[in-house]
């Protein structure tokens, strides 16, 4: 379950950039009279990022660079940009690596998007007159954003809508699991503990005692768990199946 479950996390669910998302995206575009152009850049591991370089009709010199939630990609901020496009920002929407139709084996909440942001940030500086640059991002991309901030210093303003604190809380809140007590973890391992137990007892197999059950209980690492025969064990379940 929990390799299935960190599978998920690690491999969110790619939405490809489909022809009604870029016609939506024109036409807001369209409304505040902007530019945009394919941008394409190249993270510090060979990663491709893409994405669009929105121009405004009258520019101020900043530049703000929106990162989109888990699972979607650049159009899902296109409320963003239209309202910083119409204000005169000009705005990077760039599909997250993992996402859309960007590169990338996996999703790292910020652990190496911060560097993507590091090099779009200086593909930007390569073509652009940049007076001030910013960030701007929603859920992971919040989180994104505020890891990118802590390590580029090009960056001189965040805004970040519903972050997360640290990957843990990531990983509760994306896989739909629920923090518990400590009593709770301790009661459930318990159960577990005596359940292996009596499959052990009523199967035959070498005896699960007392201090390993306590021991299972409140183990930290495997390091903790009292030495078995691995051999008896083995060979009891060899038994088992040979009939």
């Amino acid at each position: 379950v929990g390799a299935m479950m960190g599978s998920g996390i690690l491999h969110p669910l790619r939405r490809l950039l489909a022809p009604e998302q870029i016609q939506q995206a024109d036409q807001a575009i369209a409304r505040v009279s902007a530019k945009r152009e394919d941008f394409e850049v190249r993270a510090p591991d060979g990663v491709v990022l893409l994405g669009w370089k929105v121009r405004p009709q009258e520019p101020n010199g900043d530049w703000v660079l929106l990162y989109h939630g888990v699972s979607d990609n650049r159009v899902g901020m296109i409320g963003h940009a239209e309202f910083l496009l119409r204000n005169g920002y000009g705005v990077l929407m760039m599909d997250a690596r993992a996402h859309g139709s960007s590169e990338g084996p996996i999703a790292t909440y910020g652990w190496l998007e911060r560097n993507d942001t590091r090099a779009i940030a200086g593909a930007l500086d390569a073509t652009e007159q940049v007076h001030c640059f910013f960030l701007l991002g929603e859920s992971m991309g919040a989180s994104i954003a505020l890891q990118s901030a802590a390590g580029e210093p090009r960056v001189v303003g965040v805004v970040a809508e519903s972050a997360f604190a640290n990957l843990r809380e990531a990983s509760f809140d994306y896989a739909g699991l629920r923090p518990i007590r400590e009593d709770e973890a301790v009661k459930a391992r318990a159960r577990a503990a005596r359940a292996i137990q009596a499959v052990y007892t009523e199967l035959g197999f070498p005896l699960i005692d007392e201090a390993e059950v306590e021991a299972a209980t409140y183990a930290h690492r495997s390091e903790d768990m009292p030495e078995r025969d691995k051999a008896a064990d083995l060979q009891a379940a060899q038994s088992f199946l040979d009939g």
